[in-house]
């Protein structure tokens, strides 16, 4: 069944608020950063009428707030430039006269007056849907407080967005210190992903100790702990296949969801009327069913849980720092930023910058790699 997307009241960015101030977490919930994906502003509104038609106390406070609102409102994905792919601190200030431009800037001023600088007890789910059938997921920046975050959602966990998706929202939470996480729950106009998205919600709020679901079931909210296949499943992203954002000549071949196993030289696109053939193999991840997208597909692999459990023992220990050892590795900012020649620091992979908790940001030149510690504590 598709949810009416013909919606004769307008969004507002505000959608509403629940809770008390200054007595406890603050916690956001973002829908719409695209105006084509108002499952997230849907379940908002739902969860918002549940709240306020029962006596829940919330130890905090919890803000609704709408992404793109003239998108939303006008159905489309964006109306200029890509709001979620505008929040990286060397966005061009001159794109001012873009649509996104302001929404960027109204909507960071209302966190912002909300958390009056402090970010360090703030929690903030995004909530996004895919073109394609998919089944529910998570993205982070892999931080050690998102990665706990993310378990509550019994949805499996993807690791590396913020190394091939530039700009997003989640970017600008993870810099200013709070704990986010991105939650995918199903294809566009689904009333699934809307119930996946009610169900996320007040998962996250109990993970953040805003409520329990005792308190919830005494205050008739009717929700289940929400579950789905792989939960609990970590995967990384090995490849992004970039678009032309000035061609819609990418057309997808039909049948491909996400986390569909795909194998190295599988024509799964045609691009200019070319065969796109898949680059590694793996699993598929939001393959692109839309006009409008900066990417056709992401491959993602399993990482494996050994991994998981050395990287979290690595980051407690602050073992980062004996990677200023290596040879080829220069420390910058108290070591918060690594820059490695990669001629000379050939020997390691990146996957060991990864585990001690290290992303990469930018290629400096042909040689120099330049990496940036993720927040673990």
């Amino acid at each position: 069944m598709d949810v009416d997307t013909q919606n004769t009241t307008l969004i507002q960015r505000k959608i509403g608020e629940y809770g008390t101030a200054n007595s406890g977490p603050v916690f956001f919930v973002i829908g719409g950063m695209h105006g084509n994906e108002p499952s997230g502003v849907q379940a908002s509104q739902q969860v918002l009428q549940e709240l306020n038609s029962s006596d829940l106390e919330l130890r905090g406070q919890v803000h609704f707030l709408a992404g793109n609102v003239a998108a939303l409102n006008q159905g489309v994905r964006f109306v200029d430039s890509d709001l979620n792919r505008m929040w990286a601190d060397d966005f061009e200030e001159r794109l001012e006269r873009c649509s996104e431009y302001h929404e960027k800037r109204e909507l960071s001023a209302v966190v912002q007056t909300i958390c009056n600088g402090r970010f360090d007890n703030v929690y903030a789910l995004d909530l996004h849907t895919t073109s394609g059938d998919t089944l529910p997921f998570v993205t982070i920046d892999d931080a050690l407080p998102n990665r706990d975050f993310a378990m509550c959602t019994g949805a499996p966990i993807i690791l590396g967005i913020e190394e091939h998706v530039h700009g997003s929202v989640l970017e600008f939470f993870n810099e200013q210190g709070a704990t986010v996480i991105g939650f995918e729950g199903g294809q566009h106009t689904s009333e699934v992903a809307v119930n996946n998205h009610r169900r996320v919600i007040y998962s996250a709020l109990v993970y953040a100790g805003l409520t329990t679901w005792e308190e919830l079931f005494t205050a008739s909210i009717q929700v289940k702990k929400p579950e789905f296949p792989s939960a609990g499943e970590f995967f990384e992203i090995i490849h992004r296949h970039a678009l032309d954002p000035n061609k819609a000549s990418f057309v997808m071949n039909q049948g491909y969801s996400s986390f569909q196993p795909v194998a190295k030289g599988d024509i799964v696109a045609k691009n200019d009327s070319r065969d796109v053939r898949i680059e590694k193999t793996g699993f598929i991840l939001m393959p692109l069913y839309q006009r409008l997208g900066s990417e056709g597909y992401f491959l993602i692999r399993k990482v494996h849980s050994v991994w998981l459990k050395l990287s979290r023992i690595v980051r407690k220990m602050q073992m980062h720092t004996l990677l200023l050892l290596l040879p080829g590795v220069k420390g910058k900012e108290g070591g918060r930023v690594l820059l490695v020649n990669t001629a000379i620091a050939r020997l390691f992979p990146v996957q060991i910058m990864h585990l001690a908790g290290f992303r990469r940001v930018t290629e400096i030149d042909h040689k120099t790699l330049r990496f940036t510690k993720r927040r673990d504590n």
